[in-house]
């Protein structure tokens, strides 16, 4: 979307400098509910998406509440 477009170029802050690149989440940006994590790490840097290798866990659990086309996921 133009809003990831936005995240994925911009500089407006120095958070970007020690990065490889943005990621913007996962999940509808209409999504009732919205997790947020704490700073993405090497992992979760590297391949963009949040949560790392603790996201499929929380994936398993959003799927076996059947809520995980109700949240959306993101990381600071």
């Amino acid at each position: 979307t133009g809003r990831d477009a936005g995240v994925r170029h911009g500089r407006g802050c120095p958070l970007w400098e020690g990065a490889t690149q943005a990621g913007c989440g996962e999940g509808s940006v209409k999504s009732p509910v919205m997790l947020v994590g704490e700073q993405p790490g090497d992992h979760e840097d590297l391949t963009g998406k949040p949560f790392g290798p603790a996201g499929k866990v929380l994936d398993d659990a959003l799927e076996k509440a059947g809520v995980e086309d109700l949240a959306r996921i993101s990381e600071l």
